[in-house]
């Protein structure tokens, strides 16, 4: 037995001896730098995910908000503009908890003009950036419906404008900015109900329609008219615009995850993003501010005017900080 073990030991004569304290040091550096490259390019690997991701969000989601709108601008009866009665119309307007900002704004109507500020100068299609806004308000036809034996047609209200959340932080501010679309109720046309005989307004109360939008109208007290089942319209002096339905317009907003989405402020000299804010408008350096992320503008005559409507998205989060700008012109007649 005492000659076996003497021949191991002959044939491995380090077979009893450990590791040194130098092997074990160079394993583990070895290891270390090897999990640290392993990390980096994990950490690589998830962050381009994210903003992957995070770009895809925008490009979805803004794209999506505005050709949203894009649809019933087309089918608009009516578009409202920053004058008296658009004034007072957006004045009896309720906001079901979704606040215009301040310095919210209609876009002025344009008969001729320039949707290109490459215009500016032009003299035979000028640009004007003082007729931008940061919100639209128009009425949109829904068809019609039968009552009575005639066939009355419909509208109702519908706006875009933005408003702030405090509980989203974006860009190093304690809240963010998100597009609201504002849905109102259907309305019957006020001139056809006017010529009606009693028995469309007795029909048209029982199907639950009992007020009548006049398109025509160019005060907010001959607007509005309650409708009666016996054939009375009573004009309403001052008319509450409740909607039927207010909500995020982006769907992605904030998003409770570790991306935040949110609509752009004006230009941050100290968070820039790659999309220009504003583009269109002159940004205002007071209050809230003016236009931040959302621009409107409307051009051309009654009978074909173009709305040009521009967002801009930001996600912020692990993945970094990202923008993307929407844009989408449609067209409408006012009637």
């Amino acid at each position: 037995m005492k000659a076996l073990r003497a021949e191991a030991r002959a044939a491995f004569p380090g077979g009893n001896r450990g590791f040194s304290l130098i092997e074990l040091m160079a394993v583990c550096i070895a290891m270390s730098v090897i999990m640290g490259t392993s990390i980096a390019v994990f950490t690589h690997s998830v962050k381009v995910g994210v903003q992957l991701e995070s770009s895809d969000n925008l490009k979805n989601y803004g794209q999506f908000a505005v050709n949203a709108a894009k649809l019933p601008l087309q089918q608009s009866r009516a578009l409202f503009q920053d004058d008296a009665y658009g004034q007072a119309l957006w004045g009896q307007m309720t906001w079901s908890g979704h606040t215009p900002i301040s310095g919210t704004k209609l876009p002025i109507i344009r008969e001729t003009g320039s949707l290109s500020p490459s215009e500016i100068g032009d003299a035979t299609s000028p640009f004007d950036s003082t007729a931008v806004g940061n919100a639209l308000l128009f009425t949109e036809s829904l068809g019609h419906i039968s009552a009575g034996g005639y066939w009355i047609d419909l509208y109702r209200l519908r706006g875009y404008y933005l408003s702030r959340s405090d509980s989203v932080k974006m860009m190093g501010k304690s809240y963010a900015y998100d597009l609201i679309e504002w849905v109102g109720p259907t309305y019957l046309d006020y001139t056809e109900m006017a010529a009606a005989p009693v028995g469309v307004f007795s029909s048209a109360v029982a199907q639950g329609f009992t007020r009548a939008w006049n398109s025509v109208a160019t005060t907010k007290d001959s607007t509005v008219w309650d409708v009666d089942a016996s054939g009375g319209l009573t004009r309403e002096a001052s008319p509450v615009l409740a909607p039927v339905n207010s909500h995020s317009a982006t769907h992605v907003f904030g998003n409770g995850g570790d991306t935040r989405y949110a609509v752009a402020f004006n230009a941050v000299a100290h968070y820039p993003i790659q999309d220009v804010v504003p583009a269109y408008g002159s940004a205002r350096s007071s209050g809230a501010g003016f236009p931040n992320g959302f621009e409107a503008m409307v051009v051309g005559p009654t009978g074909g005017r173009k709305i040009l409507i521009r967002l801009v998205m930001v996600a912020e989060g692990y993945g970094g900080r990202y923008s993307m700008a929407n844009t989408v012109i449609a067209s409408s007649r006012n009637f």
